[in-house]
């Protein structure tokens, strides 16, 4: 298993990387690498389950063909220079279970086609200048426990049917543009919620009394939005929580 992690590696990934077909795990992260991501890396390397190639310096955009590594389950591209759309072909990495693009330039809104990530447990794409609504195929996948979509410029409403995923734990909005009200029955959706952060975004009306309901809640952020009224007593029913911001 090739792991040349933080050994300081600069220059850029050749063209012909993979004449070793068999290859499975390829570990480059914490790197000083640079250039493009070459466009057949996934001709070369077929079989590739994990790809980590975070930390380095790697710009422009991401390539479509990633989609051809048919059996990948790791994707971490985070912390490098990638900038543009997230393509729309990753949708059809089927048994992807992580996805890691956080800290880059991408732009443009969040696909439909990450729905189609049946086995996706991890999404994160925090601090980028992702625009648009979060789409509700995201909430629709049974497997998911982490998303973290915080610092990106996403507009929109929480919909009330957000959290067909009852196995969400750990929810990150922070620092967007979501408007509206924060749904009653979020936690009846997602009731193994342990941390909940919507601070820094423009929702308003009432803090619902129905947060009470997500029993392994140890994190909630609200500060820093809209919110009026009393704060809810049911909070005190919240006998795991840890921290609570409503500044």
């Amino acid at each position: 298993m090739p792991s040349l992690t933080n050994d300081f590696l600069t220059g850029i990934i050749p063209s012909q990387l993979g004449n070793p077909s068999s290859l499975q795990k390829l570990f480059l992260n914490y790197n000083q690498l640079s250039g493009e991501l070459p466009a057949n890396i996934c001709n070369n390397l077929p079989f590739l389950e994990i790809l980590l190639l975070d930390e380095n310096n790697f710009g422009r955009r991401i390539p479509s063909t990633l989609s051809r590594c048919k059996h990948l389950q790791t994707l971490s591209l985070s912390v490098n220079g990638f900038s543009g759309a997230i393509p729309k072909e990753i949708g059809n990495l089927t048994k992807l279970k992580s996805l890691y693009l956080s800290q880059n330039s991408l732009q443009g809104e969040i696909l439909e086609e990450l729905g189609n990530l049946a086995e996706l447990e991890e999404l994160w794409l925090q601090n980028n200048f992702l625009t648009g609504t979060i789409p509700s195929s995201i909430f629709n996948l049974s497997s998911l426990s982490n998303l973290d979509l915080s610092y990106n410029n996403l507009k929109g409403i929480i919909s009330s049917q957000l959290g067909n995923p009852s196995s969400l734990q750990k929810l990150f909005l922070s620092y967007n543009q979501l408007s509206g009200e924060l749904p009653a029955n979020i936690c009846n959706n997602l009731p193994f919620l342990e941390i909940l952060l919507l601070d820094e975004n423009n929702f308003g009306s009432k803090i619902p009394s129905t947060l009470s309901r997500c029993k392994h809640l140890q994190t909630l952020a609200l500060s820093v939005n809209g919110f009026s009224g009393a704060i809810p007593k049911e909070i005190c029913n919240l006998t795991k929580l840890k921290s609570l911001y409503l500044g």
